[in-house]
């Protein structure tokens, strides 16, 4: 994850997780803003969207373990092994929508588990 955002937004991220705790996964997208803004606004040029997706990792008392920004390319379950990795106690239910469900995203809660 870029460096820079993980420094701006530190005061959010907490490694204090309870063990036995509830993961949600679940992602949101965040439109960046540059010059070409301010280009396309003064000289009437069609947009060009750019945008990053953050994924997140919240438990039940609302606190965010864990969090990765990613291109828009990269699939939802691709994010989550990086995710998991940022998480450093057991959790007993992990749930996500369905962009998370499958084998790829169970094999990674399951190598998890048996890592902590």
């Amino acid at each position: 994850m870029d460096d820079t955002f993980k420094t701006r937004f530190k005061h959010i991220l907490t490694k204090a997780m309870e063990p036995g705790s509830l993961v949600i996964v679940d992602f949101t997208g965040l439109k960046v803003y540059g010059k070409d803004e301010w280009h396309q606004e003064k000289h009437d040029v069609p947009a060009r969207r750019t945008w990053r997706k953050l994924h997140l990792a919240i438990d039940e008392n609302h606190q965010v373990p864990a969090c990765e920004l990613t291109t828009p390319e990269v699939g939802d379950a691709t994010a989550v092994p990086d995710l998991l990795a940022q998480i450093t106690t057991t959790f007993d239910t992990f749930m996500g929508d369905g962009p998370y469900d499958g084998e790829p995203v169970s094999q990674a809660v399951l190598d998890k588990q048996v890592d902590t």
